[in-house]
């Protein structure tokens, strides 16, 4: 299974699932700037673990509330570290928010809303004048757990 130009796309699927047995390759896009953040689910057991990672990665401003709605505010605008195409690589996918399943349904709807919003969206705050801009997530996990993964976080 690879990655194809998809993850570089403004529109759905937004979220990606890879097995830990292949290869993780990511194809270069055709064009554009690009912001790649790298996760790690070992340290996303818990919503504490998630807000950490992401504001670190996303370099959240120093405002950021360490809550869900807050997490759902500052992914949806990035505006301090503009790119054309933002790619969220989750390597052992199969952990996160392992200590707090509930939360899997929260961040995948904010992500989701996230790419809608980032795709969809003309007044898009980290937007460049006429520009599409995609936001993506690779899901980097075990492969016997791939299919467990997937419907816990496309829930």
């Amino acid at each position: 299974m690879s990655i194809d130009e998809g993850i570089w796309e403004h529109s759905e699927p937004w979220f990606h699932f890879v097995p830990d047995t292949e290869p993780l390759v990511l194809p270069a896009p055709s064009s554009g700037s690009i912001y790649c953040a790298r996760m790690d689910g070992v340290q996303m057991l818990d919503s504490q673990g998630v807000f950490e990672s992401f504001s670190r990665e996303l370099k959240f401003p120093i405002h950021f509330g360490w809550n869900w709605p807050a997490l759902a505010e500052c992914t949806r605008d990035l505006s301090w570290i503009p790119a054309e195409k933002y790619l969220l690589i989750i390597l052992q996918a199969e952990l996160l928010l392992r200590d707090e399943p509930e939360g899997k349904r929260v961040l995948s709807e904010i992500l989701n809303r996230t790419a809608r919003t980032f795709g969809t969206s003309p007044d898009q705050p980290a937007k460049p004048q006429g520009t599409e801009i995609a936001f993506n997530v690779v899901c980097y996990c075990d492969a016997l757990l791939l299919e467990d993964t997937k419907r816990n976080l496309l829930m």
